[in-house]
Order: structure tokens, then sequence, then C-alpha cells
């Protein structure tokens, strides 16, 4: 009989239930033996390995899985933080907020990203705005430090774009504690070993966050975008070379007043003034696309609108000129853009990331919180439970809208309806790469084999049918920290998918480092081939195939609440028999990530775990 588990050899897998393991005395011949037991609703043991148990009170666990293998005793057979490929440190202790950009820019072989400290440890002190020049090829990296301590917030992070001369520029601010826009430039082009002193300038009002581009066609300006006067998006411009920029004009005019065309009845009150939060992008030709709210979600029941900039006037998404002129106050009516998708109580949206395709179209992602309905006007912290990822492509003609994943709960307790975020691929509008701490599909809580605890975790998605449906694959898994928002830079060649990783706190708080996967779909099709050729034994490949033997023992839960314990397998016969043929022909075992959804009735959540043959 194999010895009982040692103290310590119990892991947490989900809420009430067991994962036991222990080391069978022939080690050397077989590395792991793992039962998995299950208790049903009344109380009685079940449990595949054995065929009587006692009985005990608890609840019923959602699978088994008897693996064995040959390699070490040290195997197991969920591999701990997982990632679906190699895993590249960018730079220890560093973040970033969404509303400022490009956050990460590519120039040659070189990836360069502005962060923010927050926290000190690996030569950086909390607050320090920095910029990361990283080398593909090389895998190294080199930091300079812009300002030393600015402040200790992710809205402080810098925005990071190459001048027409091939020189970087460097924009930031603080999180509307001044009325300073700072920037810096390098000395020479391609080469950020030495930047030229601090420039700053006063504009007018206290200002937040700096996007900014260049336009082959308009080689003598450079544009910043900030929010400042009113909490309204305005724009500087500064001439080629960076040496002097001028506040210039608003870009939206929106209160939440009627005569703009605010509704009433999604005015929450907790807003003592409408901040538009507009996310940027450009291809850096001619043209400069925007997506906006009306206000932070706690203030208005949001939707998402857009617009874009062209030869200096505003458009809707149709061409349609809004704004005739840029570079004024006046700015162009919110309400006279475009807008995507229309907010209520129980659908509030925020921007999260745009791009355009091939032909000059934009997609985007936005998050919406379903939750907050009942407590809209209340200031608490007990809604935001209840995130979702919305994917929106616009084909010339109309937009197509579609609820695409579950983005998981909020960061934070005071923030409710901060995410994970969303990055789009900009050379696939049909790829995305989301952070959730749910199941994309279900909603289920993602709790990881490592230790225990909810996290955060990194998903691609594709779709083929303008996000109508869209198929995920785990980029983490299993993670002892968290793995949050992702960032793809402009790049023809390749795609450089960079997260934070790390713990999140709050927008003042956080211990992260910035991590990345160069082309992580091509990884996922190599390990997928790898895993059907028999070469691999990763958790991930195993998500991708569709043809291995494989059982399934599902938690179902009716409208009542009563659990059913359904027990199957896809290459037919039943779950003990494919099982046990497979241990008795010692074959490795794997064990799948965690499946949940909600069958064809849409009376029961189901929860599974999968045993797939590495055959």
């Amino acid at each position: 009989m194999p010895r009982r588990p040692r103290r310590g050899h119990r892991k947490r897998l989900l809420p009430g239930h067991r994962l036991e393991w222990w080391t069978p005395p022939s080690c050397d011949t077989y590395a792991l033996l793992i039962f998995l037991t299950a208790r049903d609703w009344r109380g009685q043991q079940i449990q595949v390995t054995s065929l009587q148990r006692p009985i005990i009170r608890s609840f019923i666990l959602t699978t088994f899985v008897v693996a064995a293998g040959c390699s070490s005793c040290s195997s197991q057979a969920t591999q701990s933080d997982f990632v679906a490929g190699e895993l590249l440190t960018i730079k220890k202790n560093g973040g970033w907020c969404w509303f400022q950009g490009p956050r990460a820019i590519v120039d040659g072989d070189r990836v360069l990203v502005g962060t923010v400290a927050g926290d000190s440890y690996a030569g950086s002190r909390r607050g320090d705005i920095e910029v990361t020049a990283f080398d593909v090829k090389t895998q190294k990296s080199g930091t300079f430090k812009l300002h030393k301590k600015l402040q200790g917030d992710d809205h402080a992070s810098p925005s990071i774009m190459v001048l027409p001369d091939g020189r970087y520029l460097a924009m930031y601010t603080r999180h509307g504690s001044d009325r300073l826009m700072r920037w810096r430039t390098s000395t020479g082009p391609h080469d950020m070993s030495e930047w030229e002193p601090e420039r700053t300038i006063n504009v007018g009002a206290r200002v937040t966050y700096s996007n900014s581009f260049a336009l082959s066609h308009e080689p003598d300006r450079v544009y910043s975008f900030y929010r400042a006067g009113g909490n309204k998006p305005h724009v500087m411009i500064g001439s080629a070379s960076a040496t002097h920029f001028q506040p210039a004009g608003q870009l939206l005019k929106w209160e939440l007043t009627p005569d703009l065309g605010a509704d009433p009845a999604k005015i929450t009150g907790r807003s003592k003034v409408a901040k538009p939060y507009v996310v940027y992008h450009s291809g850096g030709v001619d043209t400069i696309h925007f997506i906006t709210t009306e206000d932070h979600p706690r203030g208005y029941d949001n939707g998402i609108h857009h617009g874009f900039i062209r030869g200096a006037q505003v458009h809707d998404s149709f061409g349609r000129v809004v704004d005739d002129n840029l570079l004024d106050q006046d700015g162009a009516k919110l309400v006279d853009l475009t807008r995507v998708f229309e907010g209520d109580a129980e659908h509030v949206a925020w921007s999260t990331d745009l791009k355009v395709d091939e032909r000059g179209h934009p997609y985007i992602v936005f998050s919406v919180q379903r939750d907050g309905a009942p407590t809209r006007r209340i200031k608490q912290n007990k809604d935001g439970l209840d995130h979702r990822y919305y994917y929106g492509r616009f084909d010339g003609e109309q937009w197509h809208v579609h609820e695409i994943a579950h983005a998981g709960t909020k960061l934070y307790v005071h923030e409710q309806n901060y995410t994970g975020l969303v990055a789009l691929d900009p050379n696939d509008p049909n790829t995305v790469y989301i952070s959730t701490n749910s199941h994309p599909v279900g909603g289920e809580p993602l709790v990881s084999h490592a230790d225990g605890q909810r996290h955060w975790e990194i998903f691609h998605g594709q779709t083929g049918d303008f996000g109508t449906s869209w198929k995920w694959t785990s980029i983490t898994s299993s993670s002892s920290i968290d793995n949050l928002r992702p960032v793809i830079p402009l790049w023809k060649e390749h795609t450089f998918l960079i997260w934070l990783r790390g713990r999140y706190h709050s927008m003042g708080r956080f211990h992260q480092d910035v991590v990345g996967l160069v082309d992580p779909a091509s990884r996922l099709k190599e390990i997928d081939r790898a895993f059907a050729e028999g070469r691999s034994r990763s958790p991930a490949a195993s998500m991708l195939d569709e043809s291995a033997p494989r059982g399934r023992v599902s938690l179902r839960r009716d409208q009542r609440g009563h659990p059913h314990l359904d027990r199957e397998t896809r290459a037919g016969g039943k779950l003990l028999s494919t099982l046990a043929n497979l241990l008795f022909q010692r074959e490795p075992l794997l064990i799948g990530p965690l499946r949940d959804g909600v069958d064809q009735r849409g009376a029961m959540n189901v929860l599974s775990h999968e045993v797939f043959s590495a055959r």
C-alpha cells in the first residue's frame, strides 16, 4: 500500500475540494500516483481508485485523475506557473495605467517600454519614471531613469515614441497633482543611453496622462493628448524635434447636462465633473483614432464612442466631420461621435484598447461591469465582481459588437471597474489577449494549483467571424502571482505580447515585473504539434488537442442547487475502463485545465477537469 501523505502534501484545488498525492514505494519506476477524491452531497465519498471509503461530510469534487509516469518523484500532474513559451523578463519593478500611450514601441530589434516603479527593488525606487530597451536577439536590457521618484502612481507612467529624426521622446505627468507636462528626448537617434535634460510646460490646469503621436503626412509637428482643464481631453502641438510644445485645443466638449446630450437617468451623482476616458491609436501616417466613454464608470452609465482625427479635423466613424478645427477650444460634441455601444445601469463600459486593420478600419475592446445596477448611486465597494470583455469591429458600413469573455472581478476593493485588461494584436484583428481571473467562457474562478488562490491569467482568443464566436487557449495557468495589463506594440515582423506579472494592490502600490513572449500564437501551434507527436506533456497542449483519449467527471448543479455527477469519455466507452487501460499500459496522463460552461438547456453550471493520454 502507498504511504499516507505527509503533512504539507495536500493542495487546495477549489473551495471544499481536495487533491491528495503521495509517492508509491516503487518511485524509481513510477514517479507519481495521484488520487483526486470526491464526495457526493450526502457525504458519501466517491473515489474511482477505491471501491470503499468512509462516509464523511463534504461536497462533490468535480473530477479525479490517476497519473503515472517515469520521470522523478517531484513530477506533478499540473504544472505550476505554466507559460506557453519562453518567458522573457524585460524589466523588474515597473507598471503602467492604460490611458497613456504608446506604452511600448519597437525600434529595429529592440522593444522599448515606459514604466513607473510601484515598489523599491531591482535598482528602482517607488515613483521612478523609467524607459527600458530590451534587445530581442540578445535578450539583454538597459534602463534609463527619466525622473527619480516623481510619483508612486501608475497614472504617472510615460508614453514613448520615435521622433521623425530617429530620437526617442518620452512624456509623463503626475496624477492630477500639478500642472506640468514633462518630457525628455534622447540625445542621439536609436540610442537611449543618453537623454537631454527634462523640459516642462504649464498647461494651465491639473494634468494627467500623455498620448504622443507623429504622422508622416504632417512631418513638422508632434501631437500629444492629455487630460486637463475640466478633466477633458486636450491636445498640445510640438515641433518635429520636440524642443517645445504648446497647448493647442480641446478634443471633446462634454458635460453631464441635457443640452450636451447627457441622459439624466444615466447620471449616478458620484462625479463632480464629467471626465471622458479616451484611448488613442495611430498607424503613424495621417490618422489618429480614438474611443471614449462619457465619464468614469462610477459617474455615468457609460457607452463607447468612436472618432478619428485627420487633417486637424475630428470625424465620426463614417468620415463625417464633427469638428472642423481640432486646434481650438470648442471641441467636438461627444454625442456627435459614432456610438459603438450604449450603456445602462447593468452594462457600464470602460475603454480598453484600439487598433486599425489593413483597410484602415478600427477594431476595439472594452470592459463592461454587469453587477453594479443595485448600488450605482451609492458609494460602496461591494460590486465589481462581474465584468465582461466586449469586442467591436467596423467594416466600413457598420460596427459589429459582441461580448467575448468573462473579465472576472475588480482588481482591488476601491476601484470597482479595474480589470486585468485586454490587448489587441495589431497584426491580426481576429486575435486578442485577455487578462482575467475567471474562465473566459463560463466565468468560474481560476484557482491556481500552485497556491490555491485565485489569480489573473493570460488567454489567447481567436475568432473567424468578426467576433461572434471565440476559441480560448491559456498563455499562463496555475500561476502563483497575477498576470495583468497586456500590451502589444506595433511590429510588422512579429507579435510581442508584453504584460505585468506580480502583485497589484492599488494604483499607488504594486510589485510587478514587465515580462513578455515573442509570437505566442505560433508557440501555441508548436505545442499543439509537439503534443500530437508525443513530444510534449504540456497542460497547454492538452487544451488544444481534440483527438487524444480522455475521460471526464463533471459536477452539475441544477436550478435548485442539487449536485449531479456525470461520467463520460469523448473517445467512447466508460471512464473507469479508459483510465484503467491507460494506467495498466503505463502511459502518462495529463490533467487538462479547468473547463466549465453551461449545458444546452442552460439549466446547470458545469465544472470539470479532463484527463488526456500523452501518447
